[in-house]
């Protein structure tokens, strides 16, 4: 049987700019521990996809066409919250809007890729410390 320390992590990642989605989808997808079950360019593919796919974190652009990454993180939260999300944005002073909507951290979208694939793993194995 495989433990849950096994297997690798279920992300969706949820961006609008198609190349800074290609390119945090590749960064991710170099870890051995991590996968990028889908990618969403709307609010709406997110939440469609957090609640179909119930991925182990939903990785949420703060701006998304339509239903923003702020609105899709409370809607996530409310119809499947076993699902946890994490902010990403430039804007740092967005952190506790992101948190108030439920998303158990906000991280800065121009940080290094290693240190986003530390900070992934941190959130799935202690959402209080990532």
């Amino acid at each position: 049987m495989t433990s849950p320390q096994d297997r690798k992590i279920r992300l969706v990642l949820a961006e609008d700019n198609s190349l800074v989605r290609l390119l945090l989808s590749r960064a991710i997808e170099t870890t051995d521990d991590i996968e990028v079950v889908a990618e969403a360019s709307t609010g709406h593919e997110a939440v469609e996809a957090a609640c179909r796919l119930k991925p182990d974190l939903v990785l949420m652009d703060i701006s998304l066409p339509g239903l923003d990454g702020v609105a899709a993180t409370r809607q996530i939260r409310e119809l499947c919250p076993e699902v946890r999300v994490v902010g990403l944005s430039m804007h740092t002073d967005m952190a506790e809007t992101m948190k108030k909507a439920g998303a158990i951290d906000c991280l800065d979208k121009g940080m290094p890729n290693n240190k986003l694939a530390e900070a992934i793993r941190a959130c799935v194995v202690n959402s209080a410390d990532c």
